[in-house]
């Protein structure tokens, strides 16, 4: 096994990493949101995680140099994602069933196979593509399958959806180009406070209008709270983003987010063993088709 494969094969490990850890943000978020509204959650993880970062950043933990360094484009990144793409995901989640939130959000690699074509020039496979629609329909499985299809569908709620995987589509497009001038460390870093100082303006606001601005660190309070902040803010948002920004600058995008399906399987799994839910035949089905044509499309790369 030579040098570029043992690299390859840390890389797969760290984003399959990063997918575990943003599949376990759905059982944290769903629990955070039973005592906080979106804009607070929102504003209280990127709070903390921005903290966090320039507290490792201060103590040479972790190294930033943006120094002569053109910023607009990370300043275009940092709007797609994270501020764009989590409200219209929020507007979308609420529009939509979660039959229909599901469909949607498992096109997201074939969105991007589309982007990194027209934008970096990139190009995939007709066997990879078959990879990602491989991908694709076990992620359909786990989602679809098993919904109940209730609530209503909204033509506002359906566009939010379409919206919010093109503007993440859009992120990893921007963060694989800026890879050639920065590193991982810096765009996670930009990214990050970018999103902590937008949700935080915004919801400052709000809470004055509302004249309860006295309130704003109140569900910091509660502990089982703060945990869950601490582990979006930091683990996800510091983590788990900056082994995403990594990745794209080693890997093709389609290739760094084929491996995205990860995340509906690692949640299901916590669902099962935390909140005792049903474990059924898709979920295995859907589960074998992800972890398949996620590693299909990856082999399949580095034998071309």
């Amino acid at each position: 096994m030579n040098a570029k494969t043992n690299s390859n094969l840390a890389i797969y490990a760290l984003l399959v990493l990063r997918s575990v850890i943003y599949g376990s943000t759905y059982l944290f978020t769903g629990r955070l949101l039973q005592s906080m509204d979106v804009l607070d959650l929102l504003s209280l993880r990127f709070l903390l995680g921005s903290l966090l970062f320039i507290l490792f950043v201060a103590f040479g933990v972790l190294k930033v140099n943006f120094r002569g360094k053109d910023l607009r484009l990370l300043a275009v990144a940092s709007l797609f994602e994270p501020v764009l793409s989590f409200v219209f995901e929020t507007l979308g989640v609420a529009g939509t069933n979660s039959m229909t939130a599901g469909l949607l959000s498992a096109f997201s690699p074939a969105v991007v196979i589309v982007l990194e074509t027209i934008i970096l020039r990139e190009r995939t496979t007709h066997l990879q593509k078959l990879m990602v629609l491989v991908s694709i329909t076990g992620v359909l499985l786990i989602s679809v399958v098993g919904s109940t299809g209730s609530g209503t569908n909204t033509p506002g709620g359906i566009l939010a959806m379409m919206l919010c995987m093109l503007t993440s589509g859009l992120f990893l497009i921007c963060s694989r180009h800026s890879s050639q001038n920065f590193t991982a460390v810096e765009i996670t870093f930009f990214t990050t406070l970018m999103g902590g100082g937008i949700f935080n303006t915004v919801n400052v606001g709000r809470h004055l209008v509302k004249g309860d601005i006295a309130n704003y660190f109140t569900p910091l309070k509660e502990p089982s709270v703060l945990l869950g902040l601490l582990f979006l803010g930091g683990m996800a948002s510091l983590v788990g983003a900056m082994i995403n920004n990594f990745g794209l600058a080693k890997l093709q995008a389609s290739r760094v987010v084929a491996l995205n399906g990860i995340s509906p399987v690692t949640s299901v799994v916590l669902g099962v063993l935390i909140n005792h839910e049903s474990f059924h035949w898709y979920h295995a089905v859907g589960g074998i088709l992800v972890l398949i044509g996620a590693t299909g499309i990856n082999r399949l790369a580095q034998k071309r």
